[in-house]
Order: C-alpha cells, then sequence, then structure tokens
C-alpha cells in the first residue's frame, strides 16, 4: 500500500540559489516541505539534531517543524524546495532527514523537469508537476523503507550493543559508517530504520541514561561522571541533561534519591508490621 492517498502541491516548486548572508528560520511549517540541496555546504538545525548540508542532502520537513539553516558564504547552497500538503492513511512519518539521494543527477533533473512543468500554468503543466513531486516524495520514502539483510540488521545490533558499553568512546558518523562498510548516508538510513532514530540521537540517550545510573548509584561529581559517559565536561552535560528530562543533574539527583530513601522507609515499616 502507498504510504499516502494523495499529494496536492500548494506552492510552486522552485530552486533558490542563496545570497552570501543567507539565514533561513522560518515559523512553524504550515505544510509538508521537500528540501533538496543540489550544491555547496552549510548546517541544519532540526529537533535539536544537526545535520550537514551537501550535495544530495535532502529532507522531507513535516508540519509544524521549525528547522534553522545556514551555510558556508563561500560555498553557497542552492536548494529546490516544494510546498505540499498529503491526505494521509494514518500519522505515520515519512522519516527522510538529512539522508542523501540515492541518484543526485537523476533528482536534480527530475525536479527541474517539475520546475518547468509548474512554470507553463495550465491544468496539464500543473499536474505533471503534482506527479513530479510525488514521484520524487515516493521515491524518497521508498528508499528510506526497504528492508535490512539479516547480516546487516546483526551488525548494527553489535554495534548498538558497542555503544552501550562504551558510551564514552568519540562515538562519529564517520567511523560508524567504515566500521559497516556503508556509506555515511547510506548508514545513517539503515540505522534509523533499525532503531527509529538517528546513531547520534541513539547515542546521546545511551550517555544520557548511563549518567542517570552514576548520578544515582554513585557518589561521583559531575565532572567525573561527564568523562565517564563521554562528555567534555560538567557545563555540557547538564545543557543536554536538562534538555532531555527537563531538570539540571544535581536537582535530578537529589529528588531520586529522596524518592528512594522513602520507598525503602515504607518497605521496612510494612514488613514490621507484618
Amino acid at each position: 500500500m502507498l504510504p499516502f492517498k494523495r499529494l496536492n502541491v500548494t506552492q510552486v516548486p522552485n530552486w533558490h540559489f542563496c545570497e552570501i548572508g543567507w539565514h533561513w528560520s522560518p515559523p512553524p511549517l504550515p505544510n509538508f516541505v521537500l528540501w533538496f540541496v543540489q550544491g555547496g555546504r552549510g548546517e541544519l538545525l532540526l529537533e535539536r539534531e544537526s545535520f550537514i548540508l551537501s550535495g544530495g542532502t535532502c529532507f522531507i520537513f513535516e508540519p509544524q517543524s521549525q528547522p534553522i539553516a545556514s551555510h558556508n558564504p563561500l560555498y553557497p547552497l542552492r536548494i529546490f524546495s516544494c510546498h505540499f500538503t498529503l491526505e494521509k492513511w494514518d500519522d505515520s512519518p515519512l522519516w527522510f532527514n538529512g539522508e542523501s539521494v540515492c541518484d543526485n543527477s537523476l533528482f536534480v533533473l527530475s525536479a527541474q523537469k517539475t520546475q518547468n512543468f509548474s512554470q507553463r500554468g495550465d491544468d496539464v503543466g500543473r499536474e505533471m508537476a503534482r506527479r513530479g513531486i510525488e514521484q520524487l516524495v515516493l521515491g524518497l520514502w521508498d528508499s528510506a523503507h526497504q528492508p535490512l539483510p539479516s547480516e546487516q540488521e546483526s551488525e548494527l545490533d553489535e554495534l548498538a550493543e558497542a555503544i552501550r558499553r562504551e558510551p564514552a568512546r568519540a562515538w562519529n558518523l564517520d567511523d560508524m559508517s567504515y566500521s559497516l562498510h556503508l556509506s555515511r548516508a547510506h548508514f545513517v538510513r539503515c540505522f534509523r530504520a533499525r532503531f527509529s532514530c538517528s546513531p547520534m540521537v541513539f547515542v546521546a540517550q545511551i550517555r544520557l541514561e548511563r549518567a542517570q545510573r552514576l548520578l544515582l548509584e554513585s557518589n561521583l561529581t559531575l565532572d567525573s561522571i561527564a568523562h565517564a559517559v563521554g562528555y567534555s565536561d560538567a557545563p555540557f552535560l547538564s545543557k543536554n541533561f536538562k534538555t532531555a528530562f527537563g531538570e539540571s543533574p544535581g536537582a535530578w539527583r537529589k529528588r531520586e534519591k529522596i524518592s528512594k530513601k522513602n520507598s525503602h522507609f515504607v518497605i521496612d515499616k510494612t514488613n514490621k508490621s507484618l
């Protein structure tokens, strides 16, 4: 079954050649946006996850998302974008963020043809443009949902277990993808398909889970815990911890230890009354 019933274009597909001082920080997006980088270099932040932008990088932004993007003025970005709505079967996300398209040249050619059809201004041209965008989106969805070979799943599981064992290790996308003999973009796509999050988000989750255990089960200082789980210092750990859990590590440790102490007291009191 197709991932959606119908796609409708809400804004003319267009190419953007970014000026030297370009910076993009829109209000919450009202619709889906197909956003493809043909060339240049930059960085994009989406839901606290950072992405490196280069030729072939592609996103499908969901409604209400708020991406923030900038670029290197020496290598200005060239972007193709199109706003659209979807008649979906359910609320499943499309999930194509920061990955590279399989064939950059073919994608560029298809995007250019779509823009040309849209600019004709007649009903046939608009319908051809709609079908062109629909085809591009379906292609991205299909590449992100191909089943993984069983051997590759095992290798990903082994990598995840290694991250759990050694959260303090300097994990990065280049080394992880190289260890599995995959391109960086394909590795990210496979990892997300297996664990429902990007590799670096997974690393951050494991580090914070380990930090919670150390806060609760040891008397180590915050600096010592930060180094033990792979953060450079206590302030960096505190920032990430508060973003994830809504309170500082010190406040969390105090509250959890009081809660644990009280629960033990209740158990002891109950035992005495038996």
